[in-house]
């Protein structure tokens, strides 16, 4: 007796979609994964980018205090929005950067930290509180 059915085709079909999926479900999740390690070093380059304007911000901050009063120490964390951040120190110096007491020039030290990215920096500022050098350390 002869098999009522015999013709294999519809098998091959099956085959063929199940790798097609199997192939299409591979790239769409190799894409995802690229997508998102793409998004994570945009956000740490935010939370640098944060980080830094906010440590300047205290730089500002600090450079007023300092107009206000010129024995102004820093050591302080100021609160800026749910951000902060922290005026280290505020020294005086002389021409060749020692530390004085009567300096002719003043140091700014500040520091701040977003999503674990941190910045310090530094503005070393004339007897008229203008900037005379500025850096990152």
């Amino acid at each position: 007796m002869k098999p009522a059915y015999t013709d294999n085709s519809g098998y091959a079909t099956l085959v063929t979609v199940l790798l097609l999926t199997l192939a299409l479900l591979t790239i769409a999740s190799t894409l995802a994964v690229s997508n998102y390690a793409a998004n994570s070093g945009i956000e740490e380059l935010t939370a640098k980018e944060q980080s830094y304007f906010l440590a300047y911000t205290c730089i500002e901050r600090a450079r007023y205090y300092v107009a206000q009063s010129r024995d102004y120490e820093g050591n302080e964390t100021i609160q800026i929005g749910t951000d902060q951040c922290q005026i280290l120190d505020v020294t005086k110096t002389d021409d060749k950067g020692k530390k004085k007491k009567k300096g002719k020039y003043t140091l700014i030290n500040t520091s701040a930290s977003v999503h674990g990215n941190t910045t310090f920096l530094r503005m070393n500022l004339n007897a008229i509180l203008s900037p005379i050098s500025f850096s990152e350390i």
